[in-house]
């Protein structure tokens, strides 16, 4: 008789210990239900950045598919999100994935209503802009403006054998191409000397 007194004492100390701040122990299903959670967030981020990295290149097609793709895992973090209940403890944690998954949704369709306002051709004249500019900032660095204005003019002979420019914009690339040829030959014979 006293040893069942003994674990019922215990037994209320034990629950007791774990309810007095309103947490309990998480189930192991919840933790793991968590941490896959966490996993597509941290997923979609990586899709982010490689979004980014996709802009920068002038890469639209494969920025709007990566876009697509990061979609397509908020939309499952929010499927299994509504399948699950979570303890106290998570309840935090999983609310800051929320707010990121919000973030992220947000950020990307900001970036597909960017990418989907021009064509691929005109995006990429735009792109090619940039990298114009961005070879002019560095005019005190010969070398390194040199390699600038070689990658943009490789870009530029990339999409100027592809069949998805208009006339026109082929014509504006084709002014581009040669006004960049123009000076890589003055900065070669400055870097030459």
């Amino acid at each position: 008789m006293k040893t069942i007194i003994i674990v019922l004492i215990l037994s209320i100390f034990n629950f007791k210990s774990f309810a007095v701040d309103g947490e309990y122990i998480c189930h192991v299903n919840q933790l793991v239900s968590y941490k896959s959670l966490a996993n597509r967030i941290l997923n979609v981020s990586h899709q982010l950045d490689k979004i980014t990295e996709l802009k920068n290149k002038g890469e639209r097609v494969l920025a709007l598919k990566q876009i697509q793709y990061a979609n397509r895992d908020i939309a499952r973090f929010r499927k299994v999100l509504a399948k699950s209940n979570f303890c106290y403890s998570l309840k935090d944690k999983v609310d800051y994935l929320k707010v990121q998954s919000l973030k992220f949704e947000l950020t990307l369709s900001l970036d597909q209503r960017e990418l989907k306002k021009t064509d691929t051709c005109g995006y990429f004249i735009e792109k090619i802009k940039v990298s114009i500019e961005n070879s002019r900032s560095i005019a005190n660095k010969p070398h390194e403006q040199y390699v600038e204005i070689s990658r943009s003019l490789r870009k530029t002979n990339h999409i100027l054998a592809k069949k998805s420019c208009s006339k026109v914009q082929k014509k504006e690339l084709g002014m581009i191409f040669d006004k960049q040829t123009v000076y890589l030959d003055k900065l070669y014979l400055k870097v030459k000397s």
